[in-house]
């Protein structure tokens, strides 16, 4: 099922972490996921792999956005989507909102 929400009921996706998965507390089923490019890392998030929504963690965040499956190349991992179809949706503090070039798709991550 999808990852349990932090000890202060917040998103698991929300933890701050730079590369370590360890950060993310919930390494039996969290890592950190680095998002980039060629040239780039555009920033991390604690994520975990999904197939849907429903594997994605519900938990609210202390920002606006929400938790959804984010198709990338080679797999989906759950992220905080903070722009959808055009629709923002503030992060949680700290946090910036990458938008994938040539997309209406951005998510939160630590940079």
């Amino acid at each position: 099922g999808p990852p349990a929400p932090s000890a202060d009921g917040l998103s698991p996706y929300e933890r701050e972490c730079h590369g370590d998965t360890e950060d993310c507390l919930d390494v039996a089923t969290l890592r950190c996921l680095g998002i980039r490019d060629d040239s780039a890392i555009y920033g991390y998030s604690c994520s975990n792999p999904c197939a849907t929504d429903a594997d994605c963690s519900d938990a609210a965040s202390s920002g606006e956005a929400r938790a959804a499956c984010v198709d990338f190349v080679t797999q989906k991992h759950c992220l905080l989507v903070c722009l959808d179809q055009g629709t923002p949706r503030a992060c949680p503090a700290g946090m910036g909102c990458y938008v994938y070039p040539q997309t209406t798709l951005g998510y939160c991550l630590w940079e």
